[in-house]
């Protein structure tokens, strides 16, 4: 039996540091026929002369600019595609992975033919007895992708292999023919929700499995909260959710648009308290707080057609706080 060409994409953009340890770690996984490919997204700054110099026999695709998650990791898959990849795996340069963690996803990936995409045991690196994600779902009453199990002992759960319904873009194996009949990642997104919108995208055909025999890394730190995420995590994740479930019936988008609103308020009121206790600066805190209430207007904008998502550059178009 053919062993499978398998293709890793990882996503840069000005991280060398996280991308070398990420990069160090894959060069130590015991397969024969694995290929590394750096995406970078347009770095500002010495990533890419850094990783060339550390790493000249790994290939490094360039974006023209920051194109997102999507967008970074299409042009990594559209070159594995090229060069006769039989799997694909899409992954943050934020992880570290253990020798051993590709083998049991290919084994899985392989040998049931309606799989499509595999999806590791994922723990925090600093508490490597919490879960960071042991398999994803798409849940309607949380409009969105949940990961299953976060923060629980991983001894005690996600220790069974399952039908999941979301594979998060953090770490999933994917097979060529999934993209070759479904498409490659949406880049209306730009980040978050483009793997909700892919697994669900691609589940009318293949199915989506839970793996807990590979087990990886993931440099997050253990109990991380919305307050303490990026101020472009704050727009693009309450655009998403509206852009994404804008497409689906009546009585959904009024549900998704009322959660949207009463969450963007109790955030720009935990935000207020991050502040009045000091734990947030005050800087951070208009970055976050006015990239919130932009992300509910846009995404509420979408949902009613007025305003279209485009292929340009969103930072620059939206003119967002970073």
């Amino acid at each position: 039996m053919k062993i499978p060409n398998v293709y890793i994409i990882v996503l840069n953009y000005n991280n060398p540091n996280e991308t070398i340890l990420c990069l160090n770690s894959l060069l130590k996984v015991d397969y024969p026929t694995l290929n590394i490919v750096i995406a970078d997204n347009a770095s500002t700054d010495s990533s890419v002369e850094q990783i060339k110099k550390q790493f000249p026999s790994l290939f490094l695709l360039q974006n023209k600019y920051n194109k997102g998650y999507a967008g970074g990791m299409n042009l990594g898959i559209k070159y594995a595609l090229e060069n006769n990849a039989d799997l694909i795996l899409l992954s943050n340069n934020d992880m570290i992975y253990p020798a051993d963690f590709l083998l049991p996803l290919v084994k899985a990936l392989t040998n049931e033919k309606a799989v499509g995409i595999v999806s590791p045991k994922v723990l925090y690196l600093n508490d490597k007895e919490k879960i960071y994600c042991a398999g994803g779902e798409i849940k309607l009453f949380r409009c969105g992708g949940v990961s299953m199990y976060r923060n629980r002992d991983e001894k005690k759960y996600g220790n069974k292999k399952r039908d999941i319904t979301l594979a998060e873009g953090a770490c999933l194996l994917v097979k060529k023919v999934v993209f070759v009949e479904k498409g490659l990642l949406s880049e209306k997104y730009f980040m978050y929700f483009e793997d909700v919108e892919f697994s669900e995208r691609i589940s009318s055909k293949f199915k989506i499995k839970y793996i807990p025999e590979s087990v990886v890394y993931h440099k997050s730190g253990a109990g991380k909260t919305w307050s303490e995420y990026s101020p472009l995590y704050y727009y693009y994740f309450t655009r998403n959710r509206l852009l994404y479930y804008s497409t689906k019936n009546f009585l959904i988008n009024i549900y998704v648009i009322f959660f949207s609103i009463l969450n963007t308020l109790s955030k720009s009121i935990l935000l207020g308290i991050k502040i009045s206790t000091r734990e947030l600066g005050y800087k951070n805190f208009k970055k976050s707080f006015s990239n919130l209430w932009k992300g509910l207007i846009d995404g509420l904008l979408y949902t009613v057609k007025i305003k279209k998502i485009t292929n340009d550059n969103p930072i620059l178009k939206n003119k967002l706080i970073q």
